[in-house]
């Protein structure tokens, strides 16, 4: 009886876990091209959103001082006070950071780009509800452009605390 159930699972077994294995080989090829095409959507989307980003039409004269880099004036840092951007950033740091952090940028450049895409990815959350009030009740003020002023004050703040960046 014994012999008769070890030929059944040597008939049986062996063909079956082949299967099996094979089965599960197609699965993971399957998982191995799914992942490659992701990566390849990623770094697409990654080149299209810097393009966009990049070409921003001039930027606010009445906020920034056209110098290599650009820099907030006075009163750009007085406005981000008064809309309550400063204090939300302080509690939000992180999460510009992070987004900042995961495009792994590799110059100043870079983080600029990225200092504007982390404040226009971030724009849905509630936290910015102050900064949505101000530009509701300012139609004159261009988002884009706002946007800019914005990134740039997180781009400082983030150079103040990565000072590897070259």
């Amino acid at each position: 009886m014994f012999q008769e159930i070890e030929r059944f699972i040597n008939i049986v077994g062996i063909p079956s876990l082949l299967l099996g294995f094979l089965y599960i080989g197609k699965r993971l090829q399957l998982l191995d091209d799914i992942n490659n095409t992701v990566k390849s959507l990623k770094h697409n989307i990654k080149v299209i959103c810097d393009h966009l980003i990049s070409k921003f039409d001039g930027f606010d004269h009445t906020l920034l001082v056209n110098y290599s880099p650009l820099k907030l004036k006075p009163e750009a840092v007085k406005l981000l006070e008064i809309i309550g951007f400063i204090e939300m950033f302080k509690q939000h740091k992180q999460d510009f950071f992070d987004l900042i952090n995961n495009e792994q940028p590799k110059t100043k450049f870079d983080v600029e780009l990225q200092s504007i895409k982390a404040v226009l990815i971030l724009f849905e959350k509630d936290y910015f509800t102050e900064v949505k009030n101000y530009l509701y009740n300012n139609p004159n003020v261009e988002y884009k452009k706002f946007a800019q002023v914005l990134g740039i004050y997180v781009r400082d703040k983030y150079f103040n605390e990565h000072k590897m960046i070259l």
